[in-house]
């Protein structure tokens, strides 16, 4: 979707993730960090499903308004939608579509009661919000939600598997953090980079140009590969060396700017920041102890099980 239409709809959701209001998360997000890691470290476990997989959930549930008790199956059905082709998460096509039709179902209840009963929540937010006289319409408002629990999720479960995954290959960048805490703010650039947790977008030009001596013209589709990008030599200096302290680091991780921008970049930060914050203080040594599963998909550079030790 293009201006001015994209521009109405942005203007509604931003609301919902002000600087302020993502910052005003932050003991929420702490808690349930501390709540997860306090039952698995130090010790050996699966850190993406017993840690990077439900901290998201848990926290884009709570912001939508979602109670506790429908978390596992928000999860289950956003699984089915973002990885139809992996084994392991793969559905039959009635069954996608059954997830698709479940969560927006689910919304439209949301939607039911908190027209009664409305709150603080971002369902409530979503429904109270007007641009130019306008509200989201009860479709329009599904699929944002639905939009949000799910790229809620996904990228920033995967974010945080690649960042663990990448100070176990890497001893060296976690003994310089845990030595060098004031660096944690570059690491979540890092990380970000290192993990490019979006593989790729497909995008219609709607302007002709030419791209490094290829012509790009008007409806040709094009496909933005965010690793390619985040590996460019032509910007970064030792592009496959990963490196906690590199500054400065203009990683696309989130998009390259523009109205398109992710809009949940200061939550998915302010996540990996306090993931990073809380092992600093708990984990010494980091170890991979078995294969990384990963996600079979060209859209995601996704994990699905991370075996790990950590110790104190």
């Amino acid at each position: 979707m293009g201006a001015p239409e994209h521009t109405r709809y942005r203007k509604i959701v931003n609301r919902a993730f002000t600087p302020a209001r993502v910052a005003a998360l932050e003991p929420q997000v702490r808690a349930v960090t501390r709540e997860l890691l306090d039952t698995v470290v130090p010790g050996t476990f699966d850190l993406t499903t017993e840690v990077a997989m439900p901290l998201p959930m848990r926290v884009i549930a709570d912001m939508i308004g979602a109670p506790p008790e429908d978390r596992a199956r928000i999860m289950r059905w956003g699984n089915a939608l973002v990885a139809s082709t992996d084994p392991e998460y793969r559905a039959p096509a009635d069954e996608q579509l059954d997830a698709a039709a479940g969560l927006l179902g689910y919304f439209a209840q949301m939607r039911e009661r908190r027209a009664g009963e409305p709150g603080d929540d971002l369902c409530s937010v979503l429904m109270a919000a007007e641009v130019d006289g306008e509200r989201l319409s009860p479709v329009r408002f599904n699929f944002f939600l639905l939009l949000l629990a799910v790229a809620g999720n996904e990228t920033t479960r995967n974010a945080i598997s690649h960042g663990v995954a990448a100070f176990a290959h890497h001893p060296e960048q976690w003994a310089r953090l845990r030595a060098e805490p004031e660096l944690v703010p570059l690491a979540v650039e890092e990380i970000l980079r290192w993990a490019s947790p979006v593989a790729h977008f497909r995008r219609t030009a709607i302007a002709p140009m030419e791209l490094r001596g290829e012509r790009i013209e008007v409806g040709d589709v094009v496909s933005l590969w965010y690793p390619s990008a985040n590996r460019d030599e032509d910007v970064f200096t030792d592009p496959d060396t990963f490196d906690v302290g590199r500054d400065p680091n203009p990683q696309i991780a989130f998009g390259g700017g523009g109205p398109h921008f992710c809009l949940g970049a200061s939550l998915a930060r302010l996540e990996l920041r306090v993931v990073l914050e809380e092992l600093l203080d708990r984990v010494d040594h980091i170890e991979l102890t078995g294969e990384i599963d990963h996600l079979r998909s060209h859209f995601l550079n996704g994990v699905k099980h991370l075996p790990v030790r950590l110790m104190a």
